[in-house]
């Protein structure tokens, strides 16, 4: 056994006389030191930040909507866009949402792309589930307005199946109502 532990002492010895086994060390100990800061979130955060520029109807309809409503997570309202940046980077909550000024006048005139900004961390995996728990309440607030329009199309003499189809392609591309940011 003695000949062992001197085998590797003698080895240990060798290394540390070559430069790149110091090289290695230190490498790997600025690695470390730039990893410790990182904060990953919990798996069971489930968190989420509403911050509300606007004070309009829609605008706060859609906010009282993901509170109330039963979902996986927690939404709740920050006091300031700089809270919810903080909160995100720190991993206190998974994302954050944040409505415009001008939400209510593009939702109401039905112009729906990029109107919801995201703030999303690069560890944070739940932002699709996110973002579709709030796709699903902007469409059930704009459900009868889509059916009033639909059946008005169809009393026009419309070709219900091209309808149909086009309603498809247009909602089924729904991700373009976000504009994410990485915090």
């Amino acid at each position: 056994m003695q000949r062992y532990v001197n085998y590797f002492r003698l080895r240990m010895k060798q290394k540390f006389r070559t430069v790149t086994f110091w090289v290695m060390t230190v490498s790997v100990i600025i690695l470390l030191c730039m990893t410790q800061s990182m904060n990953i979130p919990p798996e069971e955060n489930c968190k989420v930040l509403i911050f509300c520029e606007g004070t309009g109807k829609y605008s706060q309809e859609l906010t009282d909507r993901l509170m109330k409503d039963e979902s996986v997570f927690s939404f709740r309202k920050a006091g300031s866009k700089g809270e919810l940046d903080n909160s995100v980077c720190s991993g206190e909550a998974e994302c954050g949402i944040v409505i415009p000024d001008d939400f209510d006048a593009d939702f109401s005139a039905g112009d729906t792309d990029g109107i919801i900004t995201v703030e999303d961390s690069l560890f944070s995996t739940k932002t699709g589930t996110v973002k579709e728990t709030v796709c699903t309440e902007l469409y059930k607030m704009r459900s009868e307005q889509i059916l009033y329009g639909f059946s008005g199309k169809i009393s026009e003499g419309g070709s219900t199946g091209s309808m149909i189809a086009g309603l498809n392609r247009k909602y089924l591309k729904s991700g373009r109502i976000f504009h994410v940011d990485y915090v």
